[in-house]
This record gives C-alpha cells, structure tokens and sequence, in this order.
C-alpha cells in the first residue's frame, strides 16, 4: 500500500460493493495493461486506442451515464475511483476516458434526463459502449453563430484528433448552445477540420487536438441545449471534468509518492538509505500529507455531485489542490532520484510532465482559485 493510501485508509469513506468492485477493476487494469509499455507509449503521439477500446469491453465509457441510457449508472464516485486507479503509470488513457464521459457521453446524458435530446439516444449507446469516441469544445466561448453557421478555432481538447462525436458549445450573440455532431458515418463533416497537437510535454497519448470550424451549417437536429439549460449543463459538465482531471492528478501523486518511498528505502547514502535522512522524510511526510488531503477534497465533492447537492466550487477547489499536490509530488519524487530523476529510466518525469499538463487543463490552480473567489464575494 502506499503511504498516502496507508493514511488515507484511516478516515476512508465507505464504498458500496460495486465501487469496490470498480476500482479493484481499475486497478488490475492498469496494473495488467497501462504499466506495460507505457514508457513505449509515451515516445509516440499516437492515441492509445487499444487501451481505450479495452476500457470498452469491461464497461468503463458509460461509467456515468444512467442505465436506461446505455450506461453503467454508476454515479462520480465511482468514477473518480476508477480514474485515480487508472492514473497511477501516467495519465493520458485516464484523462482521454475522463473527457469521453464528463464532457461528451454525460452532456447528453443530463440533457436527456431534463427531458430533451431525445434524437441522441442511439448516439449516447454507441457512446456508454465505446464503440465511439467523444471530445468537446468551445467551452472558453470560441465558436460563433452567423444565422445557421459557425465560425471558430478551439483550445486544445482531448479526444479531438480520433472523436466519432463532437459536442461543441455555440455562442448566438450571448446566448450558448450545445451542438451534437456524430462524425463517425461519413466522416468530418464539412467545415469541420481537426489540426492534431504533438503534446511535446505530457498527455501524449490522449488524441489532443485543436477543433476548427469554418462555415460549418448546423440545424435543430443536432441542437443538444440552449440558453438557461446549455448554461446549466455545461456548467456540472465542467465541474465534473475538474472532478475527474482531479482524480488523475491524484493518482499521479500518489504514484510519485509511492515510487520515491520505494528508491529511498533502496538507495543508501552516507552509509544508510535515503529514507533515513531527516530531509528526504520530511519530503515523503510532505508529499503524503499533499495526496491525501487531494483525495479526502475529491471524494467529498463527488459525493455532493452524486446527492445532488451543489458541488460546482467543490470541484473547482479540488483541481486546485490536486494539481498543486501531484506537481509537487512529482518534482519531490524527481529531487529524490537524485540525477536520476529526470531521464526516462524513471517513471517520475513521466509522472511529472503529465501531472503539469492535467494541472492546467479546464482551469489552473488560479483560475479555479479566482472562480471560488468570485462567487464568495458575489455572496
């Protein structure tokens, strides 16, 4: 067990049967699958597909989507469980799930609960059952309505250089609207375009891409949301994503957390391991305290999101501290390898730029922090 594992066990949540059947799931998963080759997959851009599709046979792209949708109905807890899980030999199979479920299968899932959507049902299936692949994008406000067109250029997005189906966030003058394209039967559709991204410094694996859009018609048959209802999904839809990269961020931490507990006790200086030098344990108590403190903020506003209470800055607060402790975590974890620490040999700089590069997605340590900020104040 690991020491932030170890502690956390402590003052645990309880979890039902099936989340304890979830993550056992998960971690077998990425102890058979992700850790072999990873350091492989790493080198190359190319999107892990065959992880993906694994992920697929035992259910996990329609972890959150409700039952009689296709899906699992398993809830958030259950999901950032299995992202934790996931993440622990580098995070970009976790974080391409993450985008799949929060920002594409579950937008069309809580559209479809409040009633509407009702044309996306075979899509949402195709989507639980990871026969095809979402993205989404347009959440910072790039794409435009010009009468039945629009125009835009997205940030990066995962998922977007091997999606089937884009969910794509529409600004009409102030009003958003949520759109639906299921790319998959006759390819792209036109004035649709995707410019692929090398992701030189983490997440290699994870399919990221710049969405393009020029001149691309759309109509009310692949309107998903609009005005209040678009605002309101897009919203928990964005929590729940921060929730998710948080989960990832965890995982990582905790992995750097574990493999620098693992060199200290194997490493001896001045006659005696690492882990026997006060400086070194000090950095291991850190590193704990920041992993644990993560997870405990992570489960609890997954619990808010699964009893319906408000869990939006909850959210934002746990990218925040999440992203914060697995960087640290990870630059730890490097410092402790000694010169080591930095070459591939080692999974450390591998958890480290994936860690970063999590950080920064849907909102920085600072921008969560600004949006807490704000609404405190707007109270």
């Amino acid at each position: 067990m690991s020491p932030s594992k170890e502690v956390a066990a402590e003052f645990a949540h309880s979890l039902t049967e099936e989340q304890e059947m979830i993550l056992e799931t998960a971690q077998k998963f990425a102890e058979d699958v992700l850790l072999e080759g990873a350091e492989a997959r790493d080198a190359s851009p190319d999107f892990a597909r065959a992880a993906f599709d694994a992920l697929g046979e035992l259910g996990f792209p329609g972890l959150t989507v409700a039952e009689e949708r296709g899906g699992a109905g398993m809830g958030q807890v259950a999901a950032v469980l299995a992202l934790e899980a996931l993440s622990t030999s580098g995070a970009s199979t976790a974080m391409s799930l993450a985008a799949h479920l929060e920002l594409g299968a579950r937008i069309l899932d809580r559209a479809m609960a409040a009633g509407g959507g009702a044309g996306f049902q075979a899509t949402l299936e195709a989507l639980a059952s990871g026969q095809k692949i979402a993205t989404c994008a347009g959440l910072a406000g790039e794409f435009v309505l010009d009468g039945a067109r629009v125009t835009g250029r997205s940030l990066p997005a995962i998922n977007a250089n091997v999606a089937d189906v884009f969910i794509l966030r529409v600004l009409d003058g102030t009003t958003p609207g949520l759109y639906c394209l299921d790319a998959s039967a006759g390819g792209r559709p036109g004035g649709l375009a995707v410019e692929a991204l090398d992701a030189p410094l983490g997440l290699r694996n994870a399919g990221l891409g710049r969405v393009i859009v020029e001149g691309l018609e759309v109509d009310d048959s692949m309107l998903v949301a609009t005005a209040s209802e678009a605002t309101r999904i897009t919203d928990l839809a964005l929590a729940s994503m921060r929730l998710a990269a948080a989960a990832c961020l965890v995982g990582l931490g905790d992995s750097a957390c574990r493999r620098a507990l693992r060199y200290s006790q194997e490493r001896v200086a001045f006659g005696k391991p690492l882990a026997g030098q006060q400086a070194v344990a000090l950095k291991l108590g850190r590193m704990t305290e920041g992993v644990v403190a993560a997870q405990k903020l992570v489960m609890s506003a997954a619990h808010a999101c699964d009893e319906g209470r408000a869990f939006l800055r909850l959210a934002a607060l746990a990218k925040s501290i999440a992203g914060e402790a697995a960087v640290r975590c990870a630059d730890e974890a490097i410092q402790i390898h000694g010169g080591y620490g930095f070459v591939t040999e080692y999974d450390v700089e591998r958890l480290y730029r994936d860690a970063k590069t999590c950080a920064v997605l849907h909102g920085d340590e600072d921008a969560c922090r600004l949006e807490v900020a704000t609404a405190l104040l707007a109270n």
